[in-house]
This record gives structure tokens, sequence and C-alpha cells, in this order.
């Protein structure tokens, strides 16, 4: 890549960092909602899957609302010059007729959601596990030293800031960065990588209370990492890619470490001391009834 082109992707994906939504950096926590099958596969693999999103029924059915408002606001656009209307008509026939799979794990910034313990967590006989993202070496993964596709990012759960940030977004890239793209079909890339994430980060305002938070790997560069199957519960098989966590057994970790981990009820608290204590005794459990909501 020559040294200009280098610049032009910095400065386009600087720019898509600061206005696509990623966590803020006051955020110390994070939190994930599984079965204790689900938490004794973290704790004894010391990773996370992010799962195909394509047999995810409920994340599969989300951009459906997001994709039709993403196409409407590619089709209200026009612009003066006739190369940047034909790059714009690639895309909008691209994301008509991509399947826009991807990667993805989600976590939410509270500990102790109701609809989250029912959804994720066996109907609340499950666990919360919560991951620091407070210590310099994590927040730097998430932030400096992450690849552009490997960040958490918020969802907007506002449908009028979802429409005007795309909006934005688009125009912005066309009319300053366009013009400085010595490459334009490395340009039109661009933009469908970042379609190819927006379309995730969009929910219902219904949603809001779940302050959730999404790490997620497209289908393009999930190539980097290495594609395994397993099969769901209900014995469906589903692709995934795994995701290390911050400790001293993994060179290039993607996840920063536990601290605690939940229980719904004192009845469920033994059980998971006992998954727990297998596997890293550093780790406390504590009932939600001594957390905050």
């Amino acid at each position: 890549m020559s040294n200009e082109a280098s610049k032009f992707q910095d400065k386009f994906l600087g720019f898509q960092k600061r206005y696509l939504g990623e966590i803020e950096t006051s955020v110390k926590y994070v939190y994930h909602y599984t079965s204790l099958k689900g938490l004794t596969g973290i704790l004894n693999e010391g990773s996370i899957w992010l799962s195909d999103n394509s047999l995810l029924t409920q994340i599969h059915e989300e951009i459906i609302p997001a994709k039709e408002k993403i196409l409407y606001i590619l089709s209200q656009i026009n612009f003066p010059d006739k190369s940047q209307n034909d790059i714009l008509g690639e895309i909008k026939k691209y994301f008509m007729t991509s399947k826009l799979n991807c990667y993805i794990s989600c976590f939410c910034k509270k500990s102790n959601l109701d609809n989250m313990w029912k959804k994720y967590a066996d109907n609340g006989t499950g666990a919360c596990i919560e991951f620091d993202i407070s210590k310099n070496d994590c927040r730097k993964f998430f932030t400096e030293n992450a690849p552009h596709y490997f960040r958490l990012y918020n969802v907007i759960y506002n449908e009028d800031k979802f429409e005007k940030q795309v909006e934005y977004l688009i125009n912005y890239f066309f009319y300053e960065l366009y013009h400085e793209a010595t490459d334009k079909i490395k340009f039109r890339d661009y933009i469908y990588g970042f379609l190819r994430y927006v379309v995730y980060l969009y929910k219902k305002n219904s949603f809001g209370i779940e302050e959730e938070v999404r790490l997620f790997v497209d289908n393009h560069n999930a190539k980097a990492f290495d594609i395994q199957c397993r099969y769901s519960d209900e014995g469906t098989p589903v692709n995934y890619i795994s995701s290390c966590m911050c400790n001293e057994a993994c060179g290039n970790p993607t996840l920063p470490p536990i601290k605690r981990i939940f229980v719904r009820s004192e009845i469920n608290i033994n059980k998971v001391w006992f998954i727990v204590n297998k596997f890293d005794q550093n780790i406390s459990v504590k009932s939600v009834e001594n957390v905050a909501c």
C-alpha cells in the first residue's frame, strides 16, 4: 500500500471509529449473559464464541429494518458527479443482494436486567459474566491496537439518530474523502465495509434498556480467524470464531479478563462456585441481590 493510500485509509477508518458508536472510555465493565453450560465452555476454553448470525434468528431478523432504512437513505442521495453516483449505484446493488453475514457476540452495560436473564441465561438459572475493560492493556486493545473490524460498538436505539448518522457519514465519505481516494474501487469497498457494520448497530427503541454492546467481525474479515463448527442445543450446526481472553496464556487477547460472575438466586451460587473453582479461583461469584441494578 502506498503512503498516500495508507493515509487515506487511516483517515477513513479514523472517522468511522469516531462516529460509528465505539464504546465510551468511561465504561469499565461489560456483561455477557449465558447458561451454565455456556459459562463452563467459556472458562474451560478461555474464550468466548462469536457465532454466525445467519443462524441466530433474533439478530438476523433485527437487521431487516436497519437494511431497509439504509437502502432508503441511499436511494435519496444524488451527487452532482456522475462517477460518484455510479459508485453509489454499485453500493446500493451490493447492499440489496448481500446476505451481510457476520460473527457476533453480545454484551451489555448492566449486570441485572430481567429480560436478559430470561432470554440468554436459561430464564434466570444461568450466569452473568462481568468483563473488566478498565485496565490499560484491554482498553488499548479495544481502541488503539484493535483492527477496525474487531471492536466493541454501542447499539443505537434511536431511529432518527440512526438515520441521520448513516446519512451524514455517507455524505461525508463522498464529499470529503472521495476526491482524495486514488483507488475508487477500494473507496467503494470501504463503504461496503462501513455498511456491513452499521447495519448491526440498530435496534428498536423498546430494547433501549438493554444498553447492548456488540463485538462482531463481518464475513469478509472472519477469514483472518479460525472458523469452526459446533452444534447448538437444538442440534443445528453453527459456524463460529473463538476470541481468547486477556491472560498470560493468550499472546494475542481479544477479550478482557473476567472480574466477577453473578447469579440470579442463592440456589445457583454453589453450582457456579463449583464451575468457577475448577478453572480460576480468582474470580468472585455473587448473587445479584448484592449488586445494584
